[in-house]
Parts: C-alpha cells; sequence; structure tokens
C-alpha cells in the first residue's frame, strides 16, 4: 500500500494509536467453557453459557453492550469442555450465521432471519466450521469407525457430501475459507495439513511435514491464502505458518513452549495461546506482545479479527469462565452517496481499506503518478460544480489539501484508527484535475459517509 499522508478526522494531523486494556465482556456465565468465536468483519462475538442445566448460545459486542441469548434449550454441545482445544462454535465474516451442534446434530443459526436450521445429524464432535461468507458448513462425522469430513449447505437445501475417505485415527478438526477446506490427518506418526479444493473437488498435501505428535489446529487465513496452525518444534508446539503461493512454512513466535492454537489475521498478524504456569494470551505484530498474564481455567482459545484490531478470549473470573476483549482500534463503515463525475478517459472508482489500525479513503484514476487531487471534509449537501456539468460537490467543505496521485495513480487519504476515538459521522470527497474532462478542468468522486464507531 502507499500511502501519501497521515490525517486524522477534524484536525487532520497524525495521533497516536491508544491501545485498550482487556475488559471482561460477560459475567455470571456459569459452569464450563465460554468458547467465543469472533465475526472478521463485525462486532459480534458468539459464545457459550449456562441458563439453568442447559448450555445455550449467546451473542455480544465489544462497545459494552448487554450480550443476547440467541437459543433457548438446546444445550449447545462443546465436546471435552475446558481442556478441549477444539472450538465448537463457528461464526461468519459479517457475524450473522453461527454453526453449533448438540444432541440432534449441526445447526446454523441465522441471527437476522431468526432461524436455526439442522444441516446435518452428526453430533459426536463435529467441530462445524462455516464459510466467512455463511454460505456452507464443514463438520467431521463418523464412517465405519474413522472421523471424515463433510460440506453441507447452511441453509440445509442438500444433503452433506464427503470430501474424505479412509482417514485413519484422530480428528480432521476440518476449517473452511472460500472453496477452500484445511484439515488433517495421519500421515506416519504425525498429524499433517491437506487442503480441499471444493471448486474442482481436488485434495492436495500433506502440505506439513514432520510435525510432531498431537493436533495442527490448522486455521486459514481471512483471505484464503495462507493458513497457520501448530508444529513440533525441538519439545515445543510452536505456532506456524504455511504461505499457498510459496509453499513456504515460516515460524510465527519462536521459543514458545507450549504454543498453539494460532488464529492469524490478513495483515500478518497472530494471536495464539502459550502454556506455561498457566494459559496466557500472546500477539504476534511481528514482534510478541503478551496480551494476558498467566490463569488457570483451561485454554483460552483467543481469536482475532480480520486486521488484528480486536482479539477475544475465554479467562476464569472468581471460578467461572468468562468472555474477554482486547482492542487496537475501533474500526470505521464507509459507504457512498451521490455519483462520480466523468472522466476525459477512464473512471473514477472509490475504495477503502484498512491495514492493521490504519484506515486508507481514496479513488482511482487512469493518471499517472504525481497528477494533482483534492480531498475535502465537512457536512453533506449536493451542489452542482459550477463550469463542471454532472459534477457535484457532495460536501460542503469544512477543512482539505491537496493530493498527488501515488505510483498507481490513486488519490487517497491515510488516517490512524485508534480504541480512544470518538463516535461520530463524516462526510468527505475527492477531486481531480483534469483538464480535457471540462471547462473548469475538474472531476469530483461521489461522497463517502464515515461512520467512526
Amino acid at each position: 500500500m502507499n500511502l501519501q499522508l497521515v490525517v486524522a478526522f477534524g484536525i487532520l494531523t497524525a495521533v497516536e494509536v491508544l491501545a485498550q486494556s482487556a475488559v471482561p465482556l460477560t459475567s455470571g456465565s456459569g459452569i464450563g467453557g465460554r468458547f467465543p468465536v469472533l465475526a472478521r468483519d463485525a462486532d459480534v462475538v458468539a459464545y457459550v453459557a449456562m441458563v439453568g442445566a442447559s448450555r445455550e448460545l449467546f451473542a455480544v459486542a465489544t462497545d459494552g453492550t448487554p450480550a443476547v441469548q440467541l437459543t433457548s434449550g438446546v444445550d449447545v454441545r462443546v465436546g471435552h469442555g475446558v481442556l478441549d482445544p477444539s472450538p465448537p462454535l463457528s461464526i461468519s465474516d459479517d457475524g450473522n450465521r453461527i454453526a453449533f451442534w448438540n444432541a440432534t446434530g449441526v445447526h446454523v443459526l441465522d441471527r437476522q432471519a431468526a432461524t436455526d436450521v439442522l444441516v446435518a445429524s452428526a453430533n459426536l464432535l463435529p467441530m462445524p466450521s462455516i464459510a466467512g461468507d455463511g454460505s456452507r458448513v464443514v463438520y467431521q462425522d463418523v464412517v465405519q469407525g474413522q472421523l471424515e469430513v463433510f460440506v453441507v449447505d447452511s441453509a440445509g437445501a442438500a444433503l452433506p457430501v464427503p470430501i474424505t475417505t479412509a482417514s485413519g485415527p484422530g480428528r480432521r478438526l476440518p476449517h473452511v475459507q472460500g472453496d477452500r477446506v484445511l484439515f488433517q490427518k495421519l500421515v506416519g506418526d504425525h498429524m499433517e495439513l491437506f487442503v480441499h479444493d471444493l471448486a474442482t473437488s481436488t485434495t492436495s498435501g500433506p502440505l506439513t511435514s514432520g510435525s510432531g505428535g498431537g493436533n495442527r489446529h490448522g486455521r486459514l487465513l481471512p483471505d484464503g491464502s495462507a493458513f497457520v496452525f501448530e508444529a513440533v518444534v525441538g519439545d515445543a508446539q510452536t505456532p506456524m505458518r504455511y504461505a499457498f503461493a510459496t509453499g513456504a512454512v515460516t515460524t510465527i513466535a519462536a521459543g514458545t513452549s507450549g504454543s498453539r492454537l494460532a488464529q492469524g489475521d490478513q495483515d500478518g498478524q497472530a494471536s495464539y495461546e502459550l502454556t506455561g504456569i498457566g494459559p496466557e494470551v500472546w500477539l504476534a505484530n511481528p514482534a510478541t506482545v503478551q496480551l494476558t498474564s498467566p490463569s488457570r481455567g483451561g485454554h483460552k482459545l483467543p481469536a482475532i479479527d480480520r486486521h488484528g484490531q480486536v482479539v477475544v478470549w475465554q479467562q476464569e473470573v472468581s471460578g467461572a469462565m468468562e468472555v474477554f476483549a482486547r482492542r487496537s482500534c475501533w474500526p470505521i463503515v464507509v459507504s457512498h452517496y451521490g455519483s462520480h463525475g466523468t472522466l476525459s478517459i477512464g473512471a473514477l472508482q472509490s475504495f477503502a481499506r484498512a491495514y492493521r489500525c490504519t484506515q486508507t479513503l481514496g479513488v482511482t484514476t487512469p493518471f499517472s503518478p504525481g497528477s494533482l487531487g483534492a480531498f475535502s471534509f465537512g457536512l453533506p449537501q449536493a451542489l452542482p460544480l459550477s463550469g463542471a456539468p454532472g459534477n457535484f460537490l457532495w460536501v460542503s467543505p469544512v477543512a482539505g489539501l491537496f493530493v498527488a496521485a501515488n505510483g498507481t495513480g490513486e488519490v487517497a487519504v491515510s488516517f490512524p484508527l485508534s480504541a480512544a476515538t470518538f463516535a461520530a459521522t463524516l462526510h468527505c470527497q475527492f477531486a481531480v484535475l483534469d483538464a480535457a474532462a471540462n471547462s473548469l478542468g475538474v472531476v469530483t468522486s461521489e461522497g463517502f459517509q464515515v461512520q467512526i464507531h
């Protein structure tokens, strides 16, 4: 990413990104584990808690709003409880669909439609994983005494389809992202990782070798370009990363005896657990940062969002496990209104992208690097621009600045996101100089509405 400048909305100056301390999201959750799972692109954490004698599914945001109970009387199953390092829940990237299982089988709960669909009858440690877009679920089920991987439509509209056969002893622990399904299978004396392509119905692997004893707990990155897993290095379970493009395996955190359960974001960061005196949560960024102190109560099961802006985990409090979160910054939501003006060649195209705790807004242009553009923010309006037919001032400017196009023709601004950012809705717009487009020589972009959490 080639960034022109750093501006902070309101005063257009750089500010330090403040890290937030760990905060509890739940209380009074009862016995057993919470098994929190975090949506990649939404402020939604799904977890389980006791309601009377039944374990039920809940959802909570990290902004302090109360948790919401999503099921009643379903008695969610969680495998071997707090000692099981495999998450029994899974959540779609938008936080809307949640996969879980109970005595009747694998379910997909749709929060928006308020439906709970039984998609498969498997109820012996199926460990379901739902795709980022919520369209399908993979899980493991017993076939002739062995656990095999199946895929099924989230709507329950079709029968499950097997992906593996004759897999041998142990768990498969499948994870799905896009068309890729990652799973483990015994090779010699070690569990190794394989990938199945749902688009071509082909399986590749093993992609790892000599991984040692225990499970690999492989997890695909949000964009599916790589996966993280644990392997034995020396006598330590060590978090590793495999890149599909190169086949390269790299160490996420070296010398961390007992570390495991890694989850990676798409910006080179990873959360993982380190087990010493008691389990701890760490973040590799790429330097390692300790997020929690050792505590009892079983696995912490840390989860990370798409850009590593928040990490959630479970932790013992007064004899009960509760859900905690540590947020580095609040994301923003960008929408558009109005329309672009017409260039003399090509067309403007808006974009918004985040990298860790930096947000970039801009427009792509067909112009050469150094071509002049402008950025302004203020109040929304719809005022025709005199001398430039078809162009509008969608923002009544409070302030602005000139911006030169970068090496790929982008006219963009970047600004840091902070855990201390105030909630606000802001409006901004870009413009570029194009002498051949109209008599004024200016073409304006559509308006950007920026909602800061």
